[in-house]
C-alpha cells in the first residue's frame, strides 16, 4: 500500500501519528463510488439494490464489506 492510500490521523497532544482502525472500509467506500462514477448502470443498479449490486461487483472485481457494513449502506441509499 502506499502512502498516498493511508488514511491517518494526527494526534497533537502526543506527537503521534495513528493509522484510522476502519481504513479498509473507507478503501471498499472508495472503490464503490469509483465504480458508479465509472458506469452509470453499475450506478442506476446501485441506487436501486445496493446490497445485490455489491455482492454482484464490478467488472469481475468484487467488494468486500461484512454483512453489517451493506445493511449501513442500504440506509444511505
Amino acid at each position: 500500500m502506499t502512502v498516498l492510500n493511508q488514511v491517518d490521523y494526527f494526534d497533537p497532544i502526543i506527537q503521534k501519528i495513528y493509522q484510522e482502525p476502519d481504513e479498509s472500509v473507507l478503501m471498499e467506500c472508495g472503490r464503490l463510488i469509483h465504480a458508479a462514477v465509472i458506469s452509470r448502470r453499475f450506478q442506476t443498479m446501485l441506487l436501486s439494490n445496493p446490497i445485490q449490486s455489491i455482492e454482484d461487483g464490478f467488472c469481475g472485481e468484487k467488494f468486500t464489506f461484512s454483512r453489517q457494513e451493506k445493511q449501513q449502506i442500504k440506509l444511505i441509499f
